[in-house]
């Protein structure tokens, strides 16, 4: 069995998938598979998977025909034999000895999830998380950890998952809608009783200009947006967690976001939708939850200044690339050693 089964989906990736390759097949632990799904690239980057694989037999390439993340990891999932699964998506890349460090550090502590940190690039100052320095390197469960911290990371890609705890609390990705990593994360930091976060950036996130996560907004950003809202909502109140609030808080900041991202001309649209939706959360809850009755009000206000953020955030990243690609021409970054 391997120790770490690495899953990488693919969708017309040819400009960055390379890197993306070297960074896993010379990992410093070699008891690895490497699972590569093609959901549908139009592009090159099924011949550069079949080079690759070809060259080296732990590269496992599967096709699906459909271009949707969820799937994609969810089919690399379920063929994947490792004792920790990683997501790795195919623009990004991995320090060389991740794996190892992982593993050993997840191994040590009989680990369900071991969460490391992550750098953006090439605005390499925005957007990490933010761990409180009392919580690294400290066994949890992830509702403790989040009480604490009052923070999670969305994100599947900076973490390793012990694969039977993955399957078994079904954390697989819902299919179809974009942001799919958000409703998994949630429900295994609520799951996982053998949690750890560690001070050690292994992964680099590439902002690319034409990705799901930076194109304009349309119709299926804000239909998957609205599903994912529901999604959070319908766990909290099946899991009867109404009374936790972090995990409440955390979902009023969300539709904070989704408003701040999509709604940002109706003011009364976000009132009017917090109150109905979001009210039977907190009814019964303490004081702490209670006061989150305020949060329409305070988004209401607040909301155009996000969304000025957000744009702004955005001009940066696009003229950081620019920038960066004219001085570099096309390797526009450096990978660390």
């Amino acid at each position: 069995m391997p120790k770490i089964s690495i899953i990488i989906p693919v969708y017309n990736s040819e400009k960055y998938l390379k890197d993306c390759l070297q960074s896993v097949i010379n990992q410093t632990l070699s008891d690895i598979e490497i699972i590569c799904v093609n959901n549908g690239s139009t592009d090159h980057s099924l011949s550069i998977l079949k080079k690759y694989a070809s060259e080296d037999d732990r590269i496992i390439l599967i096709n699906i025909e459909s271009p949707n993340l969820g799937a994609a990891r969810n089919t690399g999932v379920n063929a994947a034999s490792g004792e920790y699964l990683m997501f790795v998506d195919s623009d990004d890349w991995v320090k060389t000895e991740s794996c190892e460090k992982l593993y050993n550090i997840a191994k040590k502590y009989d680990l369900e999830i071991l969460q490391g940190r992550y750098t953006h690039v090439p605005h390499m100052n925005f957007g990490n998380f933010k761990c409180k320095s009392t919580e690294y390197y400290k066994k949890q469960s992830g509702k403790t950890f989040w009480q604490i911290n009052q923070n999670i990371s969305i994100a599947n890609w900076d973490k390793i998952w012990k694969r039977n705890f993955f399957i078994n609390n079904n954390l697989y990705n819902p299919e179809g809608v974009y942001f799919e990593d958000l409703l998994t994360t949630v429900k295994g930091m609520l799951s996982v009783k053998a949690f750890m976060v560690i001070d050690y950036q292994f992964y680099y996130y590439r902002y690319v200009n034409d990705s799901i996560m930076h194109q304009s907004v349309t119709g299926k950003h804000i239909e998957s947006s609205l599903i994912r809202l529901q999604q959070i909502k319908s766990f909290i109140e099946d899991s009867h967690i109404e009374t936790e609030p972090s995990v409440v808080l955390f979902y009023f900041k969300v539709l904070f976001i989704h408003y701040a991202l999509y709604k940002r001309d109706d003011f009364k649209t976000l009132k009017y939708e917090a109150q109905k939706i979001d009210f039977g959360l907190i009814k019964s809850a303490p004081l702490k939850i209670k006061l989150a009755k305020l949060l329409p009000e305070i988004a209401a206000f607040l909301y155009p200044a996000w969304a000025k953020r957000i744009k702004f955030n955005s001009f940066l990243s696009c003229f950081f690339i620019k920038l960066n690609q004219h001085t570099n021409g096309t390797a526009f970054f450096r990978r660390s050693p």
